[in-house]
């Protein structure tokens, strides 16, 4: 792994994950990123301190980006599962009898999380968006870009 735990917390500041559910996130987190280095990073030096910094960054936000998908999958499921859809297609936020009210609640997929969790092409441009910052602009051993896809 890029990132143990401790780096995460203490050093890039991490609240959302949990140790226990860390080894999990962490590892996805990290294979996204081999992925769309195209494995560049397995023969790097280790003697780049400052861009080993931004690729570890880039794991612990990619991590979190990939737990706050996971939440809202779980959110929206337990939303088709319990709430209540009205005749006008929208879903009950709320019901007031007297004098009658009914509040719509928000449209839950304008958010990038929420259109991640909703299709898996836009779940890939949203976790490539969050880690490409911290890579773009470094290079690997031979001085080819991390995220260049030619050969």
């Amino acid at each position: 792994m890029y990132v143990d735990y401790e780096f995460y917390k203490g050093t890039y500041g991490g609240e959302l994950i949990k140790e226990d559910k860390w080894t999990g996130v962490g590892t996805r987190a990290d294979m996204f990123v081999d992925r769309i280095t195209h494995n560049r990073l397995q023969d790097w030096p280790p003697e780049k301190e400052a861009a080993w910094i931004s690729v570890r960054f880039a794991v612990c936000a990619l991590a979190e980006a990939m737990e706050l998908v996971r939440i809202q999958k779980n959110q929206a499921l337990k939303s088709a599962m319990a709430e209540s859809v009205s005749a006008q297609g929208g879903r009950v936020k709320s019901i007031t009898s007297g004098r009658e009210s009914i509040t719509y609640a928000d449209d839950y997929t304008s958010t990038a999380i929420a259109k991640a969790a909703g299709s898996p092409a836009e779940e890939e441009r949203y976790y490539y968006s969050t880690a490409a910052p911290y890579l773009a602009n470094i290079a690997d051993a031979r001085g080819i870009n991390l995220l260049y896809a030619g050969l």
